[in-house]
């Protein structure tokens, strides 16, 4: 997914509450941005390469924009920027399906809560989809994060609720969001729309509605923009579109090139990081896969 970008670029000692006070140092002496900020904040995160550091420290930086965001509750870029930090945690660092569930529903409605701030009315996830569709088309560019973050926290909520059928009725409205998206610009976030619509395409079979090969073309093109430097989209491919079909040889391809890059990459590095975890644990149990 790739907005989701510089924390500590030396892994060592320094713990994420040294960080704290420099930040409030520097609000005290520039303008206060909180949208810059947060996003900062977020961005930083993104640039770690120690997994480690960041779950153990990530969770002062959340409870930092929770209180930015309590304090400037009509500031859209700052919900933007807590749906990412929630996200990622959500994604990556819990502990177990509850508190996943918890953090989830946080990074969703702070990114629901970013697009009705845009909007000017208060959205819903299962709004009806013409009138939701109408929404949409009066987003620019400019609110691309905006538009990114709503999607983020949807498919967060999403994974994080899996086992509720009910939760399947916000595919066509979080599609509709996908499309507004690669309309507006698909290199945005290193294509990651093209990524995420390749997901919901092989969410269903064939028969209900998935689309394989257009999955496919979207995975590509993702693979595309980005270079093949965002190896999260790479993994996504895999696990969604090659195990899905059975495509060993493209699997195997793709874990292979996953596992033999160089993660760093700007706004990539620690998202890459932690697809070369789950890429290594992929290659060990593809014997039971295929």
């Amino acid at each position: 997914m790739t907005q989701a970008h510089r924390f500590f670029h030396t892994a060592g000692a320094r713990a994420i509450l040294s960080l704290v006070p420099v930040l409030f140092l520097v609000m005290a002496c520039s303008p206060f941005r909180p949208a810059r900020i947060g996003d900062s904040l977020s961005g930083a995160i993104l640039e770690q390469d120690d997994p480690a550091i960041v779950k153990a420290g990530a969770p002062a930086y959340m409870i930092l924009l929770d209180s930015m965001i309590a304090q400037n509750p009509d500031d859209a870029e700052l919900h933007a920027s807590g749906t990412k930090l929630y996200a990622l945690y959500a994604n990556a660092f819990a502990e177990n399906e509850e508190q996943k569930r918890l953090l989830a529903d946080k990074a969703e409605h702070y990114g629901l809560t970013a697009l009705s701030l845009r909007l000017g009315k208060r959205s819903s996830p299962d709004a009806p989809l013409d009138d939701f569709t109408q929404d949409l088309s009066t987003l620019d560019r400019d609110d691309l994060p905006l538009l990114y973050a709503y999607v983020l926290g949807q498919l967060v909520w999403l994974d994080a609720h899996k086992t509720d059928l009910a939760a399947l009725t916000r595919l066509p409205n979080i599609q509709v969001a996908l499309d507004r998206m690669l309309a507006l610009d698909e290199r945005y976030a290193s294509g990651a729309a093209h990524v995420w619509s390749g997901i919901l395409l092989m969410l269903r079979p064939p028969s209900l509605g998935g689309k394989p090969e257009l999955a496919k073309e979207h995975f590509d093109r993702a693979l595309h923009i980005s270079s093949g430097r965002d190896l999260g989209a790479k993994l996504a491919y895999a696990k969604s579109y090659a195990i899905g079909t059975y495509d060993k040889p493209l699997f195997d391809r793709l874990i292979s090139e996953i596992l033999e890059a160089n993660p760093h990459e700007p706004g990539l590095t620690l998202l890459n990081v932690l697809a070369q975890r789950q890429a290594k644990e992929l290659a060990a149990s593809a014997a039971n896969i295929f």
